[in-house]
């Protein structure tokens, strides 16, 4: 198994990093801005995980029985079909509890209804196609990847629109004050501060429902304000 593991991680980096460009290119879209102009590409998988490492202590537990769950899937050969079906029906609904009670309100239900579809459809047609000893039995691993996989660049659309609702609703990320090119900006309750990258800053004007972009390099100073 650990072996098994081990050939899965660069495919796995690949993929961390495909989601990683996903939820940037969501989250700027609803300000209508073409990350890519505005990124390096360091900063894609960077970016990503340091957003996973803000709610590690909530995401720990649904990784750890994520895998537990893709372990099931894959090593299910030498147990009895209805230990199978008690298994991932214990996992499932486990996962689902931890994914409930510690994720913030505001993404509940869609990572639980992502949770249900990729495990529930995954094992229906893993069941289906071995029961049928079907010659597509083989495919179906790679099948239950790229399911998953879409229903992962799902997730992450909603979640990052929801993400940018909430995060113009409370006024932005921090707020800030900084001189650009002679003029002082300074954010408040109509100008927000809702993202940045390593070469720019980026401000939503709600009033006139326009992002302004402003370059680091013509910053002469800046002060930041948690939240």
């Amino acid at each position: 198994m650990f072996k098994r593991v081990v050939e899965l991680l660069p495919i796995l980096y690949v993929v961390v990093v495909v989601l990683s460009f996903c939820s940037l290119t969501f989250y700027y879209s609803n300000l209508s801005i073409d990350i890519y102009n505005y990124v390096e590409t360091s900063e894609i998988l960077l970016g990503f995980l340091s957003s996973i490492l803000k709610v590690a202590d909530r995401v720990t537990n649904i990784i750890y029985f994520s895998f537990i769950s893709l372990v099931l899937f894959l090593d299910v050969d030498d147990l009895s079909p209805k230990s199978v079906r008690i298994l991932r029906s214990f996992v499932m609904l486990l996962l689902l509890s931890v994914s409930w009670f510690q994720l913030p309100q505001e993404y509940r239900i869609e990572v639980s209804f992502f949770i249900f579809m990729g495990l529930g459809s995954t094992f229906m047609i893993y069941d289906i196609v071995k029961k049928k000893e079907s010659r597509l039995l083989p495919y179906v691993k790679y099948f239950a990847c790229c399911y998953w996989f879409l229903l992962a660049v799902g997730l992450i659309q909603q979640v990052s629109r929801k993400q940018m609702e909430i995060t113009v609703a409370q006024g932005g990320v921090a707020q800030i004050e900084f001189t650009y090119r002679t003029t002082k900006v300074q954010t408040d309750k109509t100008r927000i501060f809702v993202g940045e990258t390593k070469n720019f800053l980026f401000v939503y004007d709600k009033l006139q429902k326009a992002t302004r972009i402003y370059k680091r390099s013509d910053i002469d100073s800046m002060s930041v304000t948690s939240k």
